[in-house]
């Protein structure tokens, strides 16, 4: 706001007072109108005075509701930020109180998770244990059952043992289905198989031991055997011979060989004749005991000394004893070899035209037959399905 200079002198005093008053005649001169002051400037500067005024008072009390209406923005702001704090902590603490029973649940489950899991452990270690045990007492049963079999030769204790295992099995645990089902099929294939009858062996082993001191060897003189042993012939007619007249040479000496003895009366010719055929039948039986024509197909048994006889039927002995005792003591395999071996003696070094020696052959055959067949009942579907469960 600009404030104008006041006059100084007699003019601008205010006690002066103001001539007011028209010159003479009603003219005023310029000059004395000029040095009148103008009122208008005063009016003009009160009033933008006054306005300023409103205009301060107008912005103070806008400016202080513009301040109250802030601080209650303020508190109200402050208010809802110490309620959002509030439940900010109380949410906080519910989250704090929500996460501290939730770590109790998850320990609490945790530790029921854990429980179950030891009582499934344990009862899978039960059953396990109870399957293991059962499995090993049914390996034993069967190891027993096959010694006891070995033992008696049959086939009952092994039987006797399956139908055991079978009524324990049926109470067992489904893991155990398939040692069941190969008990039943074990149990089944020997039911219906057919085994050795030792006895019967036994006789026949005997007999063959009864015959073993008999039997004609295959290098040994015998007249009687047919087309095995032949001389010339006059080997082959001395024996014939009972005495030097019954002996002929020839088919025209027939009458004169069997003829009564010559008579003194006979000429010397007859005579001459007569002695000669007796010489050449005692010459002919003579030469037969000392020459022998046989044939022989084993090389073996032409060069068997007849001292070495004795020790080769007492081979011959020995080894069907060694077969009967394998036989009893229930080893086919032994028994098998002994066999074999009996069977070529008898083929090598005895004649095979005797009928003892076709008899002891036939009766080895039977009782080899029987021993290759011979197979003691094993459980081996059995014994398999146990080596596939246990571990």
């Amino acid at each position: 706001m600009s404030t104008t200079p006041q006059p100084t002198g007699p003019e601008s005093s205010p006690s002066a007072p103001a001539d007011t008053r028209l010159p003479q005649g009603g003219v005023v001169s310029p000059a004395a109108a000029a040095a009148k002051p103008a009122r208008w400037p005063v009016w003009l500067l009160g009033a933008l005075t006054v306005l300023a005024l409103l205009l301060v008072l107008l912005l103070g009390v806008r400016q202080h509701m513009t301040a109250d209406q802030l601080a209650r923005q303020a508190a109200d702001a402050l208010s809802v930020a110490t309620e959002a704090r509030a439940l900010a902590q109380q949410g906080h603490v519910r989250e704090q109180d929500l996460t501290a029973r939730q770590a109790v649940l998850d320990a609490r489950l945790s530790d029921t998770a854990l429980q179950r899991s030891q009582l499934e452990s344990l009862l899978q270690s039960l059953s396990r244990s109870r399957d293991e045990y059962l499995l090993a007492d049914v390996e034993s049963t069967l190891r027993l059952a096959q010694e006891y079999t070995q033992m008696s030769g049959g086939a009952q204790p092994m039987v006797a043992a399956l139908r055991s295992l079978q009524r324990r099995l049926q109470s067992a645990s489904p893991r155990l289905a398939p040692v069941q089902r190969a008990v039943a099929q074990d149990l089944a294939r020997i039911e219906s198989s057919s085994y050795l009858d030792t006895p019967a062996l036994l006789a026949r082993l005997n007999e063959l031991l009864r015959l073993a001191p008999d039997l004609p060897l295959a290098n040994a003189y015998d007249p009687g055997r047919p087309g095995r042993a032949q001389a010339g012939p006059a080997a082959s007619a001395a024996p014939k011979i009972p005495q030097p007249a019954a002996t002929a040479a020839s088919p025209s000496q027939d009458g004169a060989a069997s003829a009564a003895p010559v008579d003194a009366s006979a000429s010397w010719a007859d005579k001459l004749q007569a002695w000669w055929l007796r010489q050449w039948a005692y010459a002919s039986q003579t030469l037969s005991g000392l020459v022998r024509v046989s044939r022989i197909d084993g090389p073996e048994a032409a060069l068997l000394a007849p001292d070495q006889s004795f020790f080769l039927r007492e081979n011959l002995q020995l080894l069907l004893l060694n077969a009967r005792q394998a036989l009893l003591a229930r080893q086919p395999e032994a028994a098998r070899t002994d066999l074999l071996r009996a069977e070529s003696l008898l083929r090598k070094y005895f004649s095979p035209d005797a009928g003892a020696t076709r008899e002891a052959l036939e009766l080895l055959r039977g009782v080899q037959l029987q021993v290759q067949n011979l197979k003691l009942p094993r459980p081996d579907a059995t014994l398999a399905a146990l080596a596939a469960v246990m571990p």
